[in-house]
């Protein structure tokens, strides 16, 4: 029987192969690997960590736009780089990488950026693609309001609707469930803190953003993220973004709802006054659910 000082450090599930990284792998069975000891390209991997309906979408729209920038979409997912390596004669997985440094970034100080989840960081560092850079920078975008991310979570996997230019796919009307909420919390929540920990056993180069902030005061947020990259972006004023804000009243009355249900369970499982309970929770850090943290 190992000792607790011979078991795993490292959660399992972050041990493991996530689901694009495992599709990748067989579509490149043998070509999935950098196999080079020196980088090709300029400057570094920029990464948009994120995790679903965190505001990565906007970020990647701002970003995107910038003179000297583009990519920051869902390009590591496995059925757009099957589906780009199957039209382009793409033959192994580094070469996906050195196609888009072709096509997007012929000038060297230009940056193609990706969204990445905390896994497909580790698929790009098993793979070796960051040695084919000069190093990663992480830029993390979360919802300061993790629970109106885990509605409207729910409510787009009910709708099939992830971005205001899409049309809604399902004929229902979403139905509110608690429970699916509940587990939508958890999952937001340990989104977030795998990606903090891998990047920070990784030593990657890391930086937070709100979508809060980004709402708030999108040119204060870009000349930060301008900054952290080495480029002066304080001159940048946002344009009208494409995208509409999606949340609504239906957002706002399964909050409140929701808010209610798991205020009364909580209270009901305590063994204290609702008052100390309150105080608590205000004096411990002085942050609620909404705002930049």
């Amino acid at each position: 029987m190992m000792t607790e000082d011979q078991m795993m450090a490292l959660p399992p599930i972050m041990a493991a192969s996530g689901n694009h990284e495992t599709a990748i792998r067989e579509f490149f069975p043998e070509t999935f690997t950098y196999e080079g000891t020196e980088p090709e390209f300029g400057g570094p991997l920029v990464l948009l960590g994120f995790f679903n309906r965190s505001g990565s979408t906007l970020l990647g729209e701002y970003l995107k736009g910038l003179r000297g920038f583009s990519g920051f979409a869902e390009h590591l997912n496995h059925p757009v780089v099957r589906n780009v390596s199957e039209k382009q004669g793409i033959e192994s997985f580094p070469d996906y990488f050195r196609a888009a440094q072709a096509r997007y970034s012929p000038k060297p100080k230009h940056i193609h950026g990706f969204k990445a989840s905390w896994d497909q960081l580790l698929m790009l560092k098993r793979a070796r693609i960051d040695k084919m850079y000069q190093g990663v920078k992480m830029v993390h975008i979360v919802r300061g309001d993790v629970v109106g991310q885990a509605i409207s979570l729910v409510i787009a996997n009910q709708t099939l609707q992830w971005t205001s230019r899409q049309t809604p796919q399902a004929t229902a009307d979403p139905v509110f469930n608690a429970g699916r909420i509940a587990r939508a919390v958890q999952a937001c929540l340990e989104e977030e803190i795998r990606m903090r920990l891998v990047t920070e056993l990784l030593e990657v180069p890391y930086m937070r953003v709100t979508y809060e902030g980004l709402d708030n005061s999108p040119a204060t947020v870009i000349a930060r993220i301008g900054r952290f990259l080495g480029r002066n972006l304080s001159t940048w004023s946002p344009s009208e973004p494409r995208l509409e804000r999606q949340a609504n009243e239906l957002n706002a009355e399964w909050r409140e709802r929701y808010m209610a249900m798991a205020k009364d369970e909580l209270l009901a499982s305590l063994d204290v006054g609702l008052d100390p309970l309150l105080t608590t929770i205000s004096d411990s850090d002085g942050h609620g659910l909404s705002g930049d943290p």
